[in-house]
């Protein structure tokens, strides 16, 4: 079943295609918020649903974070997480080629990758050390 595209999940689509990052669903409302002033909580949340069902966006889960959606990419890519900000972001290049394992009791059918490290750039990161140090 097609759903009609309604402008609530074509703003969102382009939130998500800025952010060029991942982003979690409380982001994800707040950006949109800010294109289509009072749309709530439950409508994006839905929308999501719906763009998720259609294979239009992916969910990302990690342990210990907020589940993150993005838009569907090609390519499966690895993702990097700012250990100050928390914030995950997508890396530009496919995924490193592994052997996967044999493990008994498994079908090993895949991997994810995620790598950590820290933002180095002040824009991008609100808890860089030039940062916290200037509003100490």
């Amino acid at each position: 079943m097609t759903k009609r595209k309604t402008k609530q999940r074509e703003v969102i689509l382009e939130v998500l295609t800025q952010a060029s990052r991942p982003l979690t669903r409380t982001e994800l409302h707040q950006e949109t918020l800010a294109r289509l002033p009072g749309i709530g909580f439950a409508t994006v949340s839905r929308a999501v649903n719906d763009l998720l069902a259609q294979q239009e966006l992916v969910h990302l889960q990690y342990p210990g974070q907020p589940n993150r959606y993005e838009i569907a990419a090609d390519i499966e890519h690895p993702h990097i997480l700012c250990i100050r900000c928390q914030k995950i972001f997508d890396l530009p290049e496919g995924m490193p080629e592994l052997s996967l394992p044999k493990v008994k009791g498994f079908k090993v059918g895949g991997y994810e990758v995620l790598y950590f490290g820290e933002c180095t750039k002040r824009k991008t990161c609100p808890h860089h050390p030039a940062t916290e140090a200037k509003n100490s």
